[in-house]
């Protein structure tokens, strides 16, 4: 069980955290360091391709972005609530443009839980003319 700290319920200070480690793991691709510094031990992962924890986060990411540079991510819209923060990104996986929905729970001052929703950036055609972003 997650224990509550002093910390919950300070929007603003859980969404920097969140930003932070965002960057540091998927712009500056120090996945270990961030890992170490923004999440839980206890880290919960709803994504269905990833385990509980930091070990699965890293065995995951890794790869995933092996041989990508160094960048500023690139997120277009972030908010939070309670203890809830929520992304929308462009992120590049492996050459592939995606448009991200991250939701980030934190809990004395760490990242304790997470969920994502993943859509490719194609060509069409589109049922609309509603740009992703």
């Amino acid at each position: 069980m997650i224990k509550h700290c002093q910390w919950d319920g300070k929007e603003e200070y859980n969404r920097q955290l969140v930003l932070k480690f965002y960057q540091k793991a998927f712009g500056d691709l120090e996945f270990q360091s961030a890992a170490d510094e923004y999440l839980s031990p206890a880290y919960i992962q709803h994504n269905p391709e990833v385990a509980d924890g930091i070990p699965a986060f890293l065995e995951f990411v890794k790869p995933a972005f092996e041989g990508a540079s160094k960048t500023q991510v690139d997120i277009r819209a972030s908010a939070a609530e309670a203890d809830l923060v929520w992304l929308h990104l462009r992120l590049v996986v492996q050459g592939v443009p995606l448009a991200v929905i991250e939701i980030f729970r934190v809990s004395c001052t760490r990242i304790t839980e997470h969920w994502d929703v993943v859509q490719p950036i194609g060509n069409g055609p589109y049922a609309n003319s509603h740009p992703f972003f």
